[in-house]
């Protein structure tokens, strides 16, 4: 089988070492550094022309990248884990460089959902908030004080002058008043059990997972949004499951896509497309 890597250096431990692995444990690979002079639409495009697997290497957001030219296509994706979370990686079963390669050379294709927002996939979630105000302002430090003190930095700076999120959203038809500090709209459910929190028992269910922390004020109860978004439902948090979302802000605001800072907008479609990307997961599993 012959493949198409999509490296990028900037993730994780930076692709070389996997990369590398892969170049010499699978037949026929081709590799393409994933940056703003390549225009990767056309690369995918010949691939796949070429009977090539499309593998990215890096982390969720090179995914992502991916997965644009790739959703709705008969092409097929594949991963080699090297980011900093991987959480696309861990919920396709691929969880470490051994079941990786191994999937590469011997898995099977499966059809899965992405969320879609206009002409835009995501494979994970997109989220609104406190979150992409963080990542924004550690990006800003973490070139100067490296990521974890640019990371504890963002933090505070966030939290003390964060303005809450106001407007409306709609789930299948029925609205919602939005006063809120975070807004996660995921692809599939996520789970908030002990020991599994944060992961996707399936990616093939069709639905958006709805998840809204409402506003608090002060510091620490701002702080305290997302880890409560991810562990527990109590009376601040809402949770919807949904087909169609509609987000409409009374102001732009950032939008963070599988963990990477996009835009500022004010209204967003979101919808679940059900079966439209094609990847690779180990052969010994029966489900994702």
């Amino acid at each position: 089988m012959p493949y198409l890597l999509v490296a990028n250096a900037s993730s994780g431990s930076g692709s070389g070492d996997l990369a590398t692995r892969a170049r010499r444990e699978l037949n026929d690979v081709r590799t393409i550094d994933l940056g703003p002079e390549v225009d990767l639409g056309r690369e995918i495009g010949q691939a796949m022309a070429e009977g090539r697997t499309i593998v990215a290497c890096g982390g969720d957001g090179t995914v992502n990248a991916t997965a644009q030219h790739l959703a709705g296509t008969d092409g097929v994706l594949g991963v080699l884990p090297d980011g900093t979370l991987n959480h696309f990686a861990r919920d396709l079963g691929v969880r470490d460089p051994d079941t990786a390669i191994a999937t590469l050379a011997e898995g099977r294709s499966v059809a899965i959902d992405v969320g879609r927002i206009g002409d835009r996939v995501f494979v994970n979630n997109v989220g609104l908030g406190v979150y992409p105000e963080l990542v924004r302002e550690r990006e800003h430090r973490e070139d100067s004080v490296g990521r974890w003190v640019a990371v504890i930095a963002s933090v505070f700076q966030v939290m003390a002058h964060f303005d809450p999120l106001q407007g409306t959203f709609t789930t299948d038809g029925r609205m919602h008043r939005l006063a809120a500090n975070a807004l996660f709209v995921g692809n599939n459910r996520f789970s908030t059990s002990p020991g599994t929190i944060g992961r996707r028992e399936r990616l093939d269910e069709g639905v958006l997972d709805v998840r809204l922390v409402r506003a608090r004020t002060g510091v620490l109860g701002r702080a305290s949004a997302g880890w409560r978004t991810a562990v527990s439902r109590p009376r601040r948090v809402m949770a919807v499951a949904a087909r169609d979302v509609e987000i409409d802000l009374r102001r732009p605001r950032l939008v963070a896509m599988d963990g990477e800072q996009g835009d500022e907008e004010a209204r967003l479609s979101v919808r679940s497309d059900p079966g439209a990307l094609r990847v690779l997961v180990p052969a010994a599993d029966e489900g994702t």
